[in-house]
């Protein structure tokens, strides 16, 4: 790591950690210099089956755009000497009493639900510091500046959802139906614990994709187009 890396992970850890201490993120970041390295970026956030996590990587081969999804599990589980199953158990997941029972057997790693939090925001900050970034999932439309990106949210229709993840998964429809909709109950109340919002509000997002009729090919493209058109305009 090169001495102006490590100065500015500083400069955004010391940045993040004052807001979420007051939760006043555009207050502050006006008087940061920070505020203005921050970007592009595009957020997405997806309903359960809907295959966001492909149709992320197929729009970072489009834009050429580094995409931060699984690797956010990897890093914790490696920083905090945990197994990968620990780090999911509190991945996206609004699990107070999963934490603490996770934190109380390995309290010498300091590896609970607020340190996973705290270092979960620092991740996408720094990553949005670097700029020409995919985010996905994890709360990143709620913590970044909106016009420094794009956020998108995908949705589907249950069964196009139920019969794509039951394909991937490789499960029987009835258990499909079944995860999806805890998968996306956990989600939603992960967002709405940590960030006070709503993430099935379309309101909250730019652009919201159904994509029931759409391949993921096309609905990267979609979101491609869309990317360029905001480039076109932080440059003016």
């Amino acid at each position: 790591m090169t001495a102006q890396q490590s100065q500015t992970e500083q400069q955004a850890a010391n940045y993040l950690s004052e807001w979420i201490s007051n939760r006043q993120f555009e207050e502050f970041a006006d008087r940061q210099n920070l505020h203005h390295q921050l970007g592009p970026y595009v957020s997405i956030s997806r309903e359960s089956g809907v295959g966001g996590s492909y149709i992320a990587q197929l729009l970072g081969k489009k834009l050429g755009w580094e995409v931060i999804d699984r690797q956010i599990v990897d890093y914790m589980a490696e920083k905090y000497d945990v197994s990968k199953m620990v780090v999911e158990n509190l991945d996206e997941k609004n699990s107070a009493l999963v934490g603490e029972f996770f934190s109380s057997l390995i309290l010498d790693r300091d590896f609970s639900q607020p340190a996973y939090l705290h270092q979960l925001n620092r991740l996408i900050l720094l990553a949005a510091v670097h700029g020409k970034v995919v985010l996905v999932g994890r709360g990143a439309g709620f913590i970044l500046p909106p016009e420094k990106g794009l956020s998108v949210r995908l949705i589907a229709s249950e069964q196009e959802r139920i019969d794509r993840f039951a394909k991937h998964k490789n499960v029987p429809a009835h258990e499909a139906k079944k995860q999806i909709h805890r998968i996306d109950a956990q989600r939603k109340e992960f967002i709405r614990k940590n960030y006070g919002a709503d993430c099935s509000d379309p309101l909250q997002y730019d652009l919201t994709i159904n994509v029931t009729n759409q391949t993921a090919e096309q609905t990267a493209d979609l979101i491609a187009s869309s990317c360029h058109t905001l480039l076109d305009g932080m440059e003016k």
